[in-house]
């Protein structure tokens, strides 16, 4: 597990508990967050004020001359409620575009940054963390649905020695989870296309995977027909787990193992009538 710290600031900085912890908010700083490498790549830290909509990143390479880099707000690539934001250095660099979300009850928060490729590579990650508070529900059944947003390792082609901006993704997110004892957590993420071409993309879908005591999960994204093409991983949050966040890196195109998506969710807890209450 790689360290990963993320420092939220919401108006008075409330504390950001790690994955692991049921730390409350409050009283200023932040913690680290053990994401899986495999989601966090390039990403070491990122700082985000959803209130004054400003966002730093770390990244291991080549996103900013400093080692920090602060992202411009560019609300006219925002996707289905996430914010987003972009940076490059100048014009014969890398094109990095972020794509951030909180949700309202300011309990989580989960982003991803790619950008489009230049050469023969491309840098990006993914991170989530809770903000607040956290109980797990000792028993029953949950949904949460809601939009989910993502950036692929491709843009517009301008030339061989040209950077591109990723394109940007989205589609409609449904979890499930169970809570009993051995009780497990899995989804879906349908009507998929990309937001910059209008292309249709392939339904994905998340393979079950245990819910740790703390509220979190790691499993494999598939096809449908259960080709596994990558990895999610996330966290619960809230009092009674209202909420759910995470990311995913996966190969969203069957047979082409060049392209990668990289993709965020945060979705509330979404009772239907009385066939189901939220824990």
């Amino acid at each position: 597990m790689q360290k990963l710290s993320l420092w939220v600031t919401l108006g008075l900085l409330a504390a950001c508990s790690a994955p692991g912890s049921g730390g409350g908010g409050g009283g200023g700083g932040g913690s680290t967050s053990d994401i899986p490498a495999v989601l966090s790549q390039n990403l070491d830290s990122a700082t985000y004020n959803p209130t004054a909509q400003t966002l730093t990143v770390q990244l291991t390479s080549l996103d900013a001359g400093p080692l920090t880099a602060s992202y411009t707000r560019n609300a006219a690539l925002d996707v289905a409620g996430y914010e987003a934001y972009e940076t490059q250095f100048s014009g014969q660099q890398r094109h990095f575009i972020a794509l951030f979300a909180q949700n309202p009850r300011a309990n989580v928060i989960a982003g991803v940054v790619a950008d489009g490729g230049q050469f023969v590579n491309y840098f990006g990650g993914g991170i989530y963390a809770r903000v607040d508070v956290f109980s797990r529900p000792s028993s029953g059944l949950a949904v949460y649905n809601g939009s989910y947003v993502g950036v692929l390792n491709t843009g517009p082609f301008t030339g061989p020695l040209n950077p591109s901006a990723p394109f940007r993704t989205t589609g409609t997110a449904r979890i499930t989870a169970d809570f009993n004892p051995g009780g497990s957590v899995t989804g879906g993420i349908t009507g998929r296309s990309n937001v910059d071409t209008g292309g249709v993309l392939d339904d994905v879908f998340l393979d079950a995977s245990a819910v740790d005591a703390n509220g979190e999960f790691t499993g494999a994204v598939m096809f449908s027909d259960r080709t596994s093409i990558g990895t999610y991983g996330g966290l619960f949050a809230g009092l009674g787990a209202t909420d759910v966040a995470g990311v995913m890196v996966f190969r969203p195109v069957s047979g082409n193992t060049d392209l990668i998506e990289h993709g965020a969710f945060v979705l509330p807890c979404t009772p239907s009538g009385t066939s189901f209450a939220c824990p």
